[in-house]
């Protein structure tokens, strides 16, 4: 099974789950560039902040991560949902109880991760308590999250800025590298 594909027959069919295309961006920012940022007058006002509690979730022999799985589980308040990262496409189901249950990604994507578990069950690998505030520009929602990260019995502090944009309603402008000629 090592690096076997997640490859459900079925894509998202159920209404209770939501499908979001990921881009990611990675950059450094020391923690007083990113308190600017959050702080920055060019984005509307922030929401209120939300208490987060956040578990990442494997098998013992990391058969998700092998795999390029990423499941996770986030209390917010009363609501809870569980998450699926798999190449660049995050599903997010609501959850009742404090135990993932699989069975919210629909029939197709729960035999996909049955069939990459083999009965192996899941472990908390790291899990997180953040404070999360949000601000919006251009149709683009930015979260700043500030907390601390565990892992092993370790305690880091952590912050993480994660974004989402919907497309935007005029057509995007083919990038091109600069030095290429047309």
């Amino acid at each position: 099974m090592t690096g076997e594909a997640l490859t459900p027959e079925t894509p998202v069919a159920e209404a209770e789950i939501e499908q979001t295309v990921i881009r990611t961006w990675r950059f450094a920012l020391v923690p007083a560039q990113l308190k600017a940022l959050e702080q920055s007058p060019l984005f509307g006002p922030p929401t209120r902040a939300k208490r987060l509690q956040e578990r990442y979730l494997d098998t013992e022999d990391f058969a998700l991560a092998r795999a390029g799985v990423t499941l996770s589980w986030r209390k917010a308040g009363r609501g809870m949902r569980l998450s699926l990262l798999h190449e660049g496409v995050r599903l997010d189901a609501a959850q009742s109880g404090e135990d993932p249950d699989l069975s919210a990604f629909g029939p197709a994507w729960q035999a996909s991760l049955t069939t990459l578990l083999q009965d192996a069950p899941l472990y908390e690998i790291a899990g997180a308590r953040l404070r999360q505030t949000t601000r919006s520009f251009a149709g683009a929602t930015l979260c700043f999250e500030a907390g601390q990260l565990s892992a092993e019995g370790e305690r880091s502090p952590w912050r993480r800025l994660n974004s989402a944009a919907r497309p935007p309603p005029w057509p995007m402008p083919r990038w091109r590298s600069p030095g290429r000629r047309r």
